[in-house]
């Protein structure tokens, strides 16, 4: 008797992944991108500059006025500016790493910063009531919305011709 077997080829895997070994190389990278960033804060510290940053902030409306919160760790209630121009909030501060007289440095992480954030409002504030109050690092400012701006109730009256 004659049996007539099927076979079927295997498929060899491809020979070449392109994205075997992609960790191993972006982990090879690692060390680069550290000494790049240490040396921009070695330089930056070199030359005395400070280092701008822009605060992250949240802005919270809850009817009657706008709420902001901004991440300011370090600085003091003296550093700090705040500006309401129609409806545009702009905080700018400094802060300076003093070393103590008679101390040696053998390792500066920590720099002198500059901040600068316009942040656009949504609505116009009252300029005149706006306050601000600097606590832990944290600024908070609440800015009461201008009267127009303000959501009004408005009521409903039936109307004179029902029967």
């Amino acid at each position: 008797m004659l049996v007539r077997t099927h076979y079927r080829p295997r498929l060899a895997r491809w020979p070449f992944d392109p994205l075997a070994g992609f960790d191993e190389r972006a982990r090879a990278l690692d060390p680069i991108r550290r000494l790049f960033s240490e040396l921009d804060r070695e330089l930056a510290a070199g030359l005395g500059r400070a280092h701008a940053v822009a605060p992250r902030v949240d802005l919270a409306d809850d009817g009657e006025e706008l709420r902001l919160t901004a991440e300011l760790p370090g600085f003091t209630e003296k550093n700090i500016e705040l500006e309401v121009h129609r409806n545009v909030l702009t905080i700018r501060g400094h802060r300076k790493i003093e070393v103590p007289e008679g101390y040696t440095v053998h390792r500066r992480e920590r720099r002198d910063i500059e901040l600068t954030r316009t942040i656009p409002l949504p609505y116009q504030v009252d300029a005149e009531r706006v306050q601000a109050e600097l606590s832990n690092g944290v600024l908070r400012v609440t800015m009461p919305k201008a009267v127009e701006e303000r959501p009004r109730q408005i009521a409903v009256r039936a109307a004179g011709g029902e029967s």
